[in-house]
């Protein structure tokens, strides 16, 4: 069963919008509408997906309320936090998303029972949605490790950075669920990516495989957008920041 985990809908751009002093930052993210991500994501052969917006969970009332059943949504936020972007999966109705504190915000998921992973685990933007693995994260050593401590899963395929082998035997060092998504904002990115687990028929089965850690296989190809725009700028920061960690001596 092909699941996706990340994709954003227009839901993100209206929440970047709202937080930021500027204002196309906007265009920068999903415009995509829900039911069409549904539409396309089904056409694609996904069998589950969640729309992760950046601390916004009104897509799940949209799909709750449309009664959108296939394919099979994974309640999920992407959650922008002092040391970095996180994901969660589950009951995230309980987060305090008002919260920027990433301790206290992975420890209230826990509780919750909610599937945590640590997204684009070496990006840094200049609008600060950074990855765990960032410049100033990678200079405590000590609140790095108990970050990682917390969460149940990297994201270790979301573009081409050439060090996708390197993520995964990171990921296993740190008892981590390696991850494939798409981080979709674009129709066309739809079903490019995604995670292989053993076949769910409910919200509920996805989350338990995803937390046993059944991966049959990851796959992705990336779209021609991503080759042009993402690659080159991505690539060689992505490197640098894994060099760095290789210092620590941690992998």
């Amino acid at each position: 069963m092909k699941i996706d985990l990340q994709i954003h809908s227009v839901y993100s751009s209206q929440a970047l919008y709202k937080n930021t002093f500027h204002k196309y930052q906007y265009l920068l993210d999903s415009t995509m509408e829900i039911k069409k991500i549904f539409k396309v994501a089904k056409a694609a052969g996904l069998g589950a997906i969640s729309i992760t917006d950046h601390g916004e969970t009104r897509a799940v009332d949209f799909i709750n309320k449309n009664k959108i059943n296939a394919p099979i949504s994974v309640s999920g936020v992407e959650i922008k936090t002092n040391l970095g972007e996180i994901l969660v999966y589950g009951d995230i109705k309980k987060i305090d998303l008002s919260d920027s504190n990433y301790f206290k915000i992975v420890r209230q998921a826990k509780k919750e029972g909610c599937f945590i992973i640590i997204p684009h685990p070496f990006l840094e933007n200049p609008f600060g949605y950074n990855g765990l693995f960032c410049k100033k994260n990678l200079e405590n050593k000590k609140v790095l490790e108990e970050a990682l401590s917390f969460a149940n899963a990297m994201e270790v395929y979301y573009l081409r950075t050439g060090i996708e082998d390197k993520l995964i035997d990171l990921a296993k060092k740190h008892s981590l669920v390696p991850i494939a998504t798409s981080d979709s904002h674009y129709y066309s990115q739809i079903g490019k990516v995604y995670t292989e687990i053993p076949d769910s028929n409910s919200e509920e089965e996805v989350l338990q495989n995803l937390k046993q850690g059944k991966i049959l296989s990851l796959r992705g190809t990336p779209t021609l957008f991503e080759l042009k725009t993402l690659l080159n700028a991505f690539k060689g920061q992505t490197i640098d920041r894994f060099k760095k960690y290789q210092e620590f001596e941690m992998l």
